[in-house]
């Protein structure tokens, strides 16, 4: 449906519906995802340039993140006694 409005007074017409399939719309929500990670690299990379902070890409390691994961799991299983707010506020 579109709506327009031309003075006060308000015109509908009906347009005709597409209908799209589920994996269109899997496809449009990858590409959306790739390209918001690109976004948020270059944004990442001049916020260090403006801040004068090193910039270092680092390459994904599945096996040192699942270490990580596993080691923040134990530690909040454990009791680790985490802050609530950000350094420096404390």
């Amino acid at each position: 449906m579109i709506v327009s409005r031309r003075s006060t007074s308000v015109r509908m017409r009906l347009t005709k519906s597409r209908i799209v399939s589920f994996a269109d719309l899997i496809a449009c929500w990858l590409l959306l995802i790739s390209t918001q990670r690109i976004g948020d690299k270059y944004r990442l990379y001049l916020g260090a340039k403006r801040d004068g902070i090193n910039y270092n890409r680092e390459i994904f390691d599945p096996v040192y993140m699942l270490k990580l994961l596993d080691l923040g799991y134990e530690m909040a299983k454990n009791g680790y006694p985490w802050a609530n707010t950000p350094s420096g506020m404390d």
